[in-house]
């Protein structure tokens, strides 16, 4: 009886902590939600099945936490009520179309909408009075409306902007290593760091892989890869493969690999070229993201048998002249 006392006692000082002043208020509203979370917490542990009921359930208690938040902000004069509603609301509302499915991921689209739905709940009240009767605002209470209407959908045009820039940068990971010092609206928040392009990285795989095959190999059938024109089809084959892992699938299909064998006293110097056809801040010169690399091919012996002795230096950017 002791702990049932002790329990009872605990209940009853919480409770009085909490239960709200009135029957309609924001407290109200927002206990009911906090309720709604724990019948759907319990609905999860005992009653999986009842998927549909918990959707249901998490829904209301997500429209009454924000109905109880706006009308905290509301009776407490605070000027960033509307926004905090916004982004409650473009969480809520846009968290189901995520890849992740929970709420700690934002989608793009809550984002871009967050400034647009915050500007909306900020000047509905202008249009209502304290009867909720239809009234139209004064000329001045107007101009104020589509000031700040269309400011926060230039916000949000430029966070569409912003994530588009983004997206660029993701599919096409060797724009950063342009020029874009010289744009406008795209600025490098770590000048010292330089981003390297990933034509660098498809070269080094090929020459990695031409070691490989190629060291060791009998001389004369070097030889025989050079006159039938053999070299070129593998390293292709060798590109193909080696793309799939060091570029991302937008970006491996803009790069181009040129090789030049040319002979000299001891062999062949095999010259490999990552000739970049993608977008770039200046179309008209030579793109700041090609890419070189050197091979030499000589002969050397294995057991007296001449056999192909390959090194390479490493793949460098192509220094270019303005």
């Amino acid at each position: 009886m002791k702990y049932i006392k002790l329990v009872s006692d605990r209940v009853k000082t919480v409770w009085v902590k909490v239960k709200p002043p009135r029957t309609y208020s924001w407290q109200t509203l927002i206990l009911a939600s906090f309720v709604s979370a724990l019948i759907v917490i319990i609905c999860q542990l005992f009653f999986e099945e009842l998927e549909l009921f918990q959707n249901i359930v998490s829904a209301i208690g997500q429209i009454l936490l924000i109905a109880g938040i706006y009308w905290l902000g509301i009776e407490k004069s605070c000027v960033l009520t509307p926004w905090i509603t916004g982004a409650l609301i473009c969480l809520f509302a846009f968290s189901h179309f995520n890849e992740q499915g929970n709420l700690l991921t934002i989608p793009e689209m809550a984002l871009v909408a967050f400034p647009v739905v915050s500007a909306i709940i900020a000047i509905l009240p202008s249009f209502f009075d304290d009867r909720l009767n239809v009234k139209f605002p004064s000329y001045a209470e107007f101009i104020k409306i589509i000031i700040l209407f269309f400011s926060q959908v230039l916000v949000a045009c430029w966070l569409q902007f912003y994530l588009v820039v983004q997206g660029w940068f993701q599919d096409y990971p060797s724009l950063l290593s342009d020029e874009i010092n010289r744009s406008v609206f795209v600025v490098n928040v770590d000048p010292r760091k330089e981003t390297a392009p990933k034509g660098i990285d498809i070269l080094n795989a090929i020459g990695m892989s031409l070691q490989q095959e190629l060291n060791e190999l009998p001389w004369e059938e070097l030889e025989k890869w050079m006159t039938e024109s053999k070299l070129e089809s593998k390293i292709e084959s060798i590109r193909q493969a080696v793309s799939e892992e060091t570029s991302s699938v937008m970006e491996k299909e803009l790069w181009q690999i040129d090789e030049n064998a040319v002979t000299n006293n001891s062999g062949y110097t095999l010259h490999l070229k990552a000739i970049w056809n993608g977008p770039q801040s200046r179309p008209s010169l030579l793109s700041l993201m090609n890419c070189e690399k050197k091979c030499n091919l000589e002969k050397g012996y294995n057991r007296g048998q001449e056999v192909v002795q390959i090194d390479c230096e490493p793949a460098r950017k192509i220094i270019r002249k303005n």
